[in-house]
């Protein structure tokens, strides 16, 4: 066996080279070199450090073998700061001339086409420089495509350009030899949104497929996977490895890194501590690239697109996995690297994905996306268990938005609109009753001089003593509006308001003219359990922990 000193190191981050023994072949490796010599046109949208450029760079050189030329434009290395169309186009044209060796003064050519739109000009340069100088079959790699998104002009005209060269087949036989193939991280949707002119509809979708994960002594994917056990030297840590990383090739890669540099050392340590510590310190210089890629694609936007994905990746964590439907969500989601897709189910890619992005991380993300995340879904649970018991009261007040943090959301959701944002039905009636709510509070203190941070403790006080109650909020609004709550000062409140409420008969008797009230008080007495219901409710009221069994009628009913 080879030691690990001579065999190559697999690659972490950028394409794994020709020479390089740990470039895994994948069964896509075949399918779209076989469907590139037929001339299709063909795309790869997958979320980043999958393999998408090592791929190329392969492909590239089997169809070089062939006779057929091929060259890959990266888009990244079109600088695209201050970029104007021209020159985005023209650096296109320079790399093409470049890599496929054309004869041609590039310079004069634009010279003389300088008249022509920059989309144009890059046409005629296809049409009679390209196809008119080279005579084999052409495959142009377009890598990096997503990188369009952030130019500072539309490129519609870009994609819908590599379609029509596709329909041009039928009537210019030139055509026939030109093929693309579009790879990057960005959904069709974002890359062009017209349906009748995107190439994304005629062309073929590739997919990679991980590295395969059911290793055993002498199958299949043991051979595929040979260079990575010549490596680590251990079929037992390869597996864990594979196990942990879902056969997702950079972390595989970098798992193997990490252990053979570790266990070079005086003081060895087991796997399970290097993958602990790449999970808890996933922010660090050591990883902190390839994870925060995928956090950035799963929250880009920061508005209800990412919300959507951040709840469609809660329902594949709760689940284990849902129907995959190819709809926009599930694309976005699937380009942020986190699910893939296998046998029509989307599920979550690896373990060490969802033991860093986890049901924490996803609730703390959604509750900065929606400031009023845990009060609607607190709101939203009472309204079910309201409507599952059929209550005749309702304790909605005490999850609603009022103060500060309702005007924040109030603002924001001007904003979410004017964005085009959807929210859900219940989630607009959860914020609209709050907006109601705390109209009617500010509307019932205006005609005294009060702050908004001492109503804000008039309601919190409030919905403590009363448990949200619509009614007898009001009727403790009322006793604080009536007993000079404008002398005191906002952490005062509290403990004034209780002691007025509670401690003076009067304001009791108030409550006790609610219809609600009596009927409540009424189903303790003259039953065949009074006494073991108003037991019960006694050691409750003195706090002593009960615990409740929905199959107790008694508890129930109290």
């Amino acid at each position: 066996m080879m030691t690990n000193e001579l065999i190559n190191m697999p690659t972490t981050g950028g394409p794994v080279l020709e020479n390089n023994l740990f470039y895994i072949e994948r069964n896509v490796d075949g399918d779209l070199y076989e469907r590139l010599k037929l001339n299709e046109l063909c795309y790869i949208l997958q979320s980043r450090q999958t393999g998408k450029t090592s791929l190329l760079f392969r492909i590239c050189n089997r169809l070089s073998e062939d006779g057929i030329k091929s060259m890959r434009i990266a888009l990244t290395e079109i600088d695209i700061q201050d970029a104007e169309k021209r020159t985005w186009y023209n650096d296109q044209m320079d790399i093409i001339k470049k890599e496929l060796k054309l004869e041609l003064d590039l310079k004069q050519f634009r010279e003389d086409n300088k008249s022509l739109s920059p989309l144009r000009t890059f046409d005629k340069f296809i049409q009679d420089i390209l196809l008119g100088n080279v005579e084999q079959p052409i495959v142009i790699f377009i890598d990096e495509i997503d990188s369009v998104l952030s130019l500072p002009f539309p490129t519609d005209d870009y994609f819908a350009f590599i379609r029509n060269c596709y329909e041009k087949r039928a009537n210019n036989p030139k055509y026939r030899r030109l093929t693309f193939c579009l790879v990057g991280a960005a959904s069709p949707n974002d890359l062009i949104a017209d349906k009748k002119r995107t190439p994304f509809n005629i062309g073929t979708s590739i997919t990679l497929s991980p590295f395969p994960t059911d290793i055993d002594n002498n199958n299949e994917s043991c051979k595929v996977m040979k260079p990575f056990l010549d490596y680590v030297q251990d079929m037992g840590v390869l597996k864990k490895i594979l196990d942990w990383t879902g056969g997702h090739p950079f972390l595989t890669q970098k798992l193997c890194n990490l252990w053979v540099d570790q266990n070079k050392e005086i003081d060895r340590i087991d796997l399970d501590k290097i993958i602990n510590l790449m999970i808890e310190e996933w922010g660090n210089d050591k990883y902190q690239e390839h994870f925060t890629t995928i956090q950035n694609r799963l929250l880009f936007g920061k508005g209800a697109k990412a919300f959507n994905r951040l709840n469609l990746y809660r329902e594949i964590l709760n689940c284990g996995q849902i129907n995959c439907d190819n709809s926009n969500e599930q694309i976005e989601l699937r380009l942020s690297g986190l699910v893939l897709e296998a046998q029509s189910k989307l599920k979550p890619y690896n373990p060490i994905y969802t033991a860093i992005f986890n049901p924490s991380w996803v609730e703390q993300e959604r509750a900065k996306l929606r400031l009023y995340i845990e009060e609607f879904e607190n709101w939203e649970k009472w309204e079910k268990w309201k409507e599952t018991n059929n209550l005749a009261y309702d304790l909605q007040e005490r999850y609603l938005l009022y103060g500060t943090k309702c005007d924040r959301v109030q603002q924001w959701r001007i904003k979410f609109n004017e964005d085009n944002g959807k929210l859900y039905e219940k989630e607009g009636r959860f914020l609209d009753l709050s907006e109601a709510f705390w109209g009617e509070v500010k509307n019932l203190f205006s005609d005294l001089q009060i702050n908004e941070g001492t109503m804000e403790s008039i309601i919190q006080s409030a919905n403590d003593l009363t448990g949200g109650l619509h009614k007898f909020n009001r009727i403790v609004f009322n006793i604080a509006k009536n007993n000079n709550v404008v002398d005191l000062q906002q952490d005062e409140v509290q403990g004034w308001l209780e002691n007025l409420v509670l401690s003076n008969s009067s304001n009791l008797e108030l409550f006790k003219e609610y219809d609600l009230f009596r009927q409540d008080r009424d189903q303790f007495l003259n039953r065949d359990d009074s006494f073991d219901l108003i037991s019960l409710f006694e050691k409750i009221a003195q706090k002593e922990p009960i615990l409740f069994d929905e199959k107790n009628p008694q508890h129930r009913k109290l």
